[in-house]
């Protein structure tokens, strides 16, 4: 049984990154959707109509399996955790050996990770290193919370600085327009309405998904290496074991 790492991030705009970002940075193979999730972690993450909707999917990586979730939001993404700590024992027996939430650097993850296991287990959590370790009747399983986002002028602490910052360098016209806009406009954007101009010029629907998508897809070797250095902790988490 391979062992596997749930990724809990916050919709489905975080669900195309971190595809992307999975495929492309590190290397992973996607291998399906829902069905190749196994059946104990299937049946607790289809319970939700959110993470559904949002969108499930698979990749081999580091030996194991990475299962990567929309969940709907912050704080639908807490109330999985929570359920799936409550579940934990079934869990781990499935293969379940690591759960890492991904969260705008606004939300204080690491705090919520670790108020929400305290919160569950009914003792104080402490971390060791990038994990909080949680024994269980079939083996340990490591959680771990990674921050996302950037800071400085114009950035707002989440998924859109990253987003940006994969924009300005793949597409520098559309860039040097974005800035003429500013200019007009006597106003200095910030990343998520940056984002938003992006899409309406480059997406053919518009959305900030396609547009992510097609960023990704588009990334060379040094926007892929610019891409790890952004998010150093998230790569080492998931090449870790905690065991």
């Amino acid at each position: 049984m391979k062992p596997i790492t749930l990724l809990l991030v916050e919709g489905a705009l975080d669900r195309v990154f971190y595809e992307g970002y999975i495929a492309s940075a590190l290397g992973g193979r996607e291998v399906g959707g829902p069905e190749a999730v196994p059946e104990a972690l299937r049946n607790v993450l289809l319970a939700s109509r959110r993470v559904l909707r949002a969108g499930v999917k698979v990749f081999e990586l580091y030996g194991g399996l990475i299962v990567l979730a929309g969940c709907g939001g912050f704080e639908n993404a807490r109330r999985m955790l929570r359920e799936l700590l409550r579940r934990r024992d079934e869990l781990v027996r499935g293969g379940l050996r690591k759960i890492v939430l991904v969260g705008d650097a606004d939300k204080a993850v690491r705090q919520s990770v670790q108020g929400v296991a305290s919160s569950v287990l009914g003792r104080g959590c402490e971390w060791h290193g990038p994990f909080i370790r949680v024994e269980t009747e079939e083996g340990v399983l490591c959680l771990a919370g990674v921050a996302q986002g950037l800071a400085g002028e114009g950035k707002t602490g989440q998924l859109e600085d990253l987003i940006e910052d994969l924009a300005v360098k793949l597409h520098p016209v559309v860039e040097r327009a974005v800035r003429a806009l500013e200019e007009a406009l006597a106003e200095r954007l910030n990343s998520k309405r940056r984002v938003a101009v992006f899409a309406a010029l480059l997406a053919e629907d518009q959305s900030k998904e396609r547009l992510t998508a097609e960023l990704l897809a588009r990334a060379g070797s040094g926007e892929v290496e610019q891409l790890k250095r952004l998010l150093p902790e998230l790569e080492v988490i998931l090449r870790s074991s905690c065991t």
